[in-house]
């Protein structure tokens, strides 16, 4: 029935697709959002529909991502000066792509547990004209570290936060779909040079429930500790370099493949770029770039290393000055330890799995934005005996 519900969804936007552009030829591409009295409201609707060929095997999915946002003001409604409040509620169903492509690093970044939870909850201060802030709360790492504005536009999780850190910790770091408490500090000087870390639970939400929001505080779990340095070259045309680093503060006990180990920490180091390449007259359009790599302890981590690298032209088609048309490649590679491991355990794993995206993204009216997808999947889950997997996606998105 849902996957029916995503072939509908897709004919009908397709059908309409040549009138609605025709329309809002130059329709803002900012997040449609309600503000009123101190109060800033957001709801986004994300649906996908998924189909592939290859992998494990060929099939289709449909998926959908509730996101509601509500900030508030504190100076304006409590008087407290410099202080906001975010609430963030996510909702997610559907059938998970990846479970028949079989691929490591998630063809679809909205790919999640069916569940309603309570996503983000935090407080945030701010000194001296922003340069100093802190942020206290239920709080997504993902949302401030490790973040690449221009690879945003991919639909592939490795574009939004590195598999080098999404494969940590025994629950995953706080990162979607599960969060965890946590304490960030940053720091910027007036030439935009910013650093920044946090202090977050070693282990989000409850490990056996995927249901919910559940916030466990256990010593046996131990902390995250992640610190990031970097410059804000030009904010507005996509302009960034920063290097990053994480560690967990409790000793792993065993390897990827399963095998028991000696206590070792699980830790891992960043480095990320991205730049506007090429300006029209409009400087918002034109060509931009990023690459970003990451590497984590070899002896405890599936993957050891990450390569993304990608570009993105912002109204490449004449009067369509707001959308944006991508292609790039996530190269995810497994350490020497777990190819080992893994020969002793009877299987075979490969040394990469590399997946190749192609997107464009039209934002038809205010409220409804279009993307069309591909990805080509190869060595899905690194493990040699997997045939390569070509993803057609296509998601919209219906915000206020």
């Amino acid at each position: 029935m849902r996957i029916l519900l995503g072939k509908m969804l897709a004919l009908v936007l397709s059908a309409l697709l040549p009138t609605i552009s025709a329309l809002a030829e130059d329709a803002p591409q900012a997040t449609p959002s309600s503000e009123i009295d101190g109060f800033n409201f957001n709801f986004v609707y994300t649906g996908e529909f998924a189909t592939s060929n290859g992998g494990l095997l060929s099939g289709d999915a449909y998926l959908d991502n509730i996101d509601m946002t509500l900030e508030t003001d504190l100076e304006s409604l409590l008087g407290w000066s410099n202080s906001k409040l975010m609430i963030y509620v996510l909702g997610n169903q559907g059938r998970s792509p990846s479970a028949f492509i079989g691929d490591t690093q998630g063809v679809s970044n909205i790919d999640a547990p069916d569940t309603w939870k309570l996503y983000e909850l935090w407080y945030q201060r701010t000194w001296v004209q922003d340069k100093y802030s802190i942020r206290a709360g239920l709080y997504d790492y993902n949302s401030e570290f490790d973040v690449l504005e221009t690879a945003g536009l991919f639909l592939n999780s490795s574009f939004g936060i590195g598999p080098d850190i999404a494969q940590s910790g025994e629950n995953g770091p706080s990162i979607f779909p599960t969060t965890s408490l946590a304490l960030r500090g940053r720091f910027t000087t007036d030439r935009n040079f910013y650093l920044q870390g946090v202090i977050l639970d070693g282990v989000p939400g409850d490990p056996l429930n995927s249901h919910g929001t559940h916030i466990k505080l256990n010593s046996e779990d131990g902390l995250m500790l992640a610190l990031e340095a970097g410059k804000i070259l030009d904010e507005g045309a996509y302009k960034k370099i920063a290097v990053g680093s994480w560690r967990y503060s409790k000793n792993s006990v065993e390897s990827a493949a399963g095998l028991a180990i000696s206590g070792q920490k699980n830790w891992g180091i960043y480095a990320l770029a991205e730049a506007r390449l090429f300006n029209e007259n409009d400087v918002l359009q034109g060509l931009s770039g990023f690459v970003r790599y990451g590497i984590a302890n070899s002896d405890i981590n599936q993957l050891d290393s990450y390569l993304g690298i990608g570009a993105v032209y912002t109204g490449w088609f004449p009067k369509r000055n707001q959308d944006q048309l991508g292609i790039a490649i996530a190269n995810a590679f497994s350490s020497d330890q777990y190819r080992a491991e893994s020969a002793i355990a009877g299987s075979k794993s490969e040394g990469r799995e590399s997946t190749i995206e192609i997107t464009y993204r039209a934002q038809l009216t205010k409220w409804l934005a279009v993307q069309a997808d591909y990805q080509h999947v190869i060595n899905p889950g690194l493990e040699g005996t997997v045939a390569n997997a070509n993803v057609f996606l296509f998601r919209f998105e219906i915000g206020f």
